[in-house]
Formats: structure tokens, C-alpha cells, sequence
């Protein structure tokens, strides 16, 4: 008995070493899952306990400043970011082999844009910082902070371009290092800064972790391309403006139907009263969302460049068993994940301090959200794969239609981090019901125009 079990276990293992090691869409898709994965667990697990012990320092009030801040650089970090690590990756994932002279302006012409336009975004937000402070956010004393987080707002613009590439060149294992390197770099540093200066202290250390992975990002990506044959290059570069307006530009419109509404939404809570409590608790529960669509949003960066690749009619035919894959992937990751949540929202929001302890429902609600969230983004990998971003930003538009009359609402009966809650999920549920048709005519109908452009 013992020598056939040991048989099959072998047997096992070998077809797994076969499906790793393959060339194919399966193999290349369980070694950048695998990957993500690796890193994904414990540079998330790092960021939810420093956002534990940060809550528990800092209490609710504090904790919703700093929400808030981070908000905010995301909201001008759309508008720096301009959508180019997403136009790196498709383009640096379609053109490396076939034109790798071409994929090398691309990369050169989206690190400069980035760097004029980050530098600009950022310079703006350091000299409004005083005028959005007082009038927007409502906490005058944030000026300082709003004015270090400039500078985080700058390297991760950068940051953005870097990782893009990275993954256009299917380097998951490298991403899956420096997300686990940032891990590590950002627990020390935002705790040591919180106990030293508090606010101003957890501010400081996420500028410093992201300088410091845009150093390493800059090292190892000029290895990567030259292991790759490609010489990033000045010249000629401004003839791929094109990109710029084909892709990047209705990239940026679809993000910016996200980020700056949800900030907007932030902006409306915080000034209700007892505001940035609320912020808090919503803060809170919202970095369990990000830490449950982490790895999602990871297999995302897999499978876009794979989609990106293929060319003709057998290349749509692996783009459906790429997008079922993938949708039941960030299923098997994310429904398990929903389970502890479930019934025990209340204590998991208890650890945040005496403030948080009673407000599960706020954690059980952006929980389900973040489950529809991480089933349906498979489908805008395709869209984005298949060079269809006009559509894509028209779809955001939608979701940001409904989210904002939703939070609206909700906000004006008073329910607070309850009725940012609810905006999302209703929302998302709107938004999931025009996503998966789009899915079932992609997987069942065939409807693909072109993968990719």
C-alpha cells in the first residue's frame, strides 16, 4: 500500500514539475501565479499589521488623517501616472520578441512622461497642499504631511512605469521580490516613524520605503532589458506618440473614473460630522479589501502581458482559457478569504482599538465587495489586452456614476463609514452585471475585436 502511495505522490510531483517547466499558457501562468502569490501573502500580511499597530497608535481620528492623505496621493497619483504602466506592460509584452527596438522607445517614452508629469502633479500638490487642506479636507493642520507625501507621490508614479515594464517582460518572480522588499522595507520604517513622530513619522516612512524601491526597481530593470536584447533609447522616441493617445490616454480616463471619485467620496466623509472617525473605521476596513485583492490584482499583471501576446484565432481560443483560468484563480483565493470574516468581523475590527470594535458590518460589506471586485477583473484584463480602453473608461464611468449617487445618498441619512460601505457594493454589484455579459460574449459569443491592437 505504502509503495503505491509513495508511486502516486511521485507521479504527482512529476506532473507538476512538467506543468511548471512548460513553455505553455498553463505553465507560464502557474509560475507568475505561484510567484505573485509568494510575495503577495507576505508583503500584505507585513502592511496589515503595521496598519494595525499605526490604527492602535494613532486611534480613529488619526488613523482617518491618514487615510485620507494616502487617499489623496492616490487620487493625483491617477493624474501622474497618466496610464502608463499599463500601456508598458501591454506594449513591452507584445513588442519584446517581434520589435524589441520599438519596445525599447516605448519603455524610454513612458519614463519620461512619467517623470514630467509626476514631477509636475506632485510640485502642484506641494504648493496647494495648504489651500486643499484647509478648504477640501477640512484639517488645516495636514499641510505638512499633504507636502512629504509629494514626494510619494513622485517615486510611485515612477514606480508605476518600472513595474509595468517588469511585467510586460514577465519577470514575476523579480515583482514578486520587490513587493516582498518593500514588505520589509515599509513594517520598519512606518512603525518606527509613527512611534517617533507619530503622523508625520508614518508619512516619512512610506516616502523612504518607496525612494528606496525605486532605486532597486531602476537596477534591476536595466538588467532585464539587456538579458532581453532591448536598449531603452532617446532616439525616435517621440514617433510613439501614438501610444500615448491610443492606449495611455483612455487608460488614464478609465483610472481617473476611479481614483479622484473615490477621493471626491472620502472628501464628502470627512466632512460630515465626526468625519475623520469615520474615516478611520472605513481605513480600517479597507486595507483588509486591498490585502484580499492583492493577489488579484497580481494575477492581473500575469495575465495581461499573456493576452497581450497572442496574436490571430487560436490566440483568442487561449484568451478564453486565459480568462476562466484566471476568474476561478482569484475565486479560489478570494472566497476562502471571506470565510473568518464572516463571522468574526467585530473582533478583527476590535484590534484596530476600543474605536473600531463595534463597526464589523463596515468590514463585512467592503469584504463581499472586494470578492465581487477580484472575480470580475479578469474581464477588464482582456479589455485592456485587446487595446479597448475608450471602452473600458466608458465602463468606469458607469461604476462612478453609481458610486457617487449611492455615497451620496447614504452619506446625507447619516450612515457614515456604513454608507461608504454600502456605495461600493452597490456599485460594484452594477458594475459586475455589465462585466460578466461582457464576459459571456467574449467566452461563449467569441466577441473579441482584435487581442491585442
Amino acid at each position: 500500500m505504502i509503495p503505491t502511495q509513495i508511486k502516486s505522490w511521485n507521479g504527482a510531483v512529476a506532473a507538476i514539475g512538467r506543468i511548471w517547466a512548460a513553455d505553455s499558457l498553463r505553465g507560464r501562468l502557474a509560475r507568475g501565479t505561484t510567484w505573485s502569490f509568494l510575495g503577495a501573502v507576505i508583503s500584505q500580511g507585513l502592511t496589515l499589521v503595521s496598519s494595525i499597530v499605526t490604527a492602535r497608535l494613532l486611534g480613529s481620528t488619526g488613523f482617518g488623517e491618514y487615510g485620507m492623505i494616502n487617499s489623496t496621493v492616490g487620487m493625483f497619483g491617477t493624474f501622474a501616472g497618466f496610464g502608463l504602466g499599463l500601456t508598458t506592460t501591454k506594449f513591452v509584452a507584445e513588442l519584446r520578441t517581434s520589435d524589441p527596438e520599438r519596445a525599447g522607445r516605448i519603455i524610454e517614452l513612458t519614463s519620461i512622461v512619467a517623470a514630467l508629469s509626476g514631477g509636475l502633479i506632485s510640485l502642484g500638490l506641494f504648493l496647494f497642499a495648504p489651500l486643499l487642506a484647509t478648504h477640501t479636507l477640512a484639517a488645516p493642520q495636514l499641510v505638512s504631511e499633504l507636502r512629504m507625501s509629494s514626494l510619494l507621490l513622485f517615486f510611485n508614479a515612477l514606480i508605476g512605469v518600472q513595474t509595468g515594464t517588469l511585467a510586460g517582460f514577465e519577470a514575476f518572480r523579480t515583482i514578486a521580490k520587490l513587493s516582498l522588499a518593500k514588505g520589509l522595507l515599509s513594517f520598519p520604517l512606518m512603525i518606527a516613524g509613527v512611534l517617533t513622530w507619530r503622523l508625520p513619522g508614518a508619512v516619512l516612512g512610506l516616502v523612504a520605503a518607496s525612494f528606496i524601491g525605486w532605486l532597486i526597481n531602476n537596477l534591476i530593470l536595466r538588467k532585464k532589458s539587456r538579458d532581453a536584447g532591448i536598449r531603452a533609447t532617446y532616439v525616435g522616441v517621440w514617433r510613439e506618440g501614438r501610444v500615448l493617445w491610443s492606449f495611455a490616454f483612455p487608460a488614464f480616463l478609465a483610472n481617473a473614473s476611479v481614483g479622484p471619485v473615490t477621493w471626491m467620496v472620502n472628501a464628502l466623509l470627512i466632512n460630515r460630522p465626526r468625519g475623520y472617525s469615520e474615516m478611520g473605521v472605513f481605513n480600517a476596513a479597507y486595507q483588509w479589501r486591498t490585502a484580499m485583492i492583492f493577489l488579484p490584482t497580481l494575477i492581473g499583471q500575469v495575465v495581461m502581458p499573456m493576452l497581450s501576446s497572442l496574436q490571430g484565432e487560436k490566440g483568442r481560443q487561449s484568451a478564453r482559457k486565459i480568462l476562466l483560468g484566471a476568474t476561478l484563480l482569484n475565486a479560489l483565493f478570494v472566497l476562502p478569504a471571506l470565510l473568518p470574516i464572516l463571522f468574526l468581523s467585530n473582533r478583527i475590527m476590535a484590534f484596530y482599538g476600543p474605536g473600531f470594535a463595534s463597526r464589523g458590518m463596515v468590514l463585512l460589506v467592503t469584504a463581499l465587495t472586494a470578492g465581487l471586485y477580484a472575480i470580475e477583473t479578469p474581464v477588464g484584463d482582456i479589455i485592456a489586452a485587446s487595446g479597448r480602453m475608450w471602452l473600458a473608461a466608458l465602463i468606469n464611468l458607469g461604476w462612478a456614476c453609481v458610486f457617487v449617487g449611492s455615497a451620496w445618498f447614504f452619506l446625507r441619512i447619516g450612515w457614515g463609514a456604513d454608507g461608504l460601505a454600502a456605495a461600493y457594493l452597490i456599485a460594484y454589484s452594477v458594475h459586475a452585471t455589465w462585466t460578466f455579459w461582457l464576459a459571456r460574449r467574449i467566452v461563449v459569443d467569441g466577441y473579441t475585436r482584435r487581442i491585442p491592437l
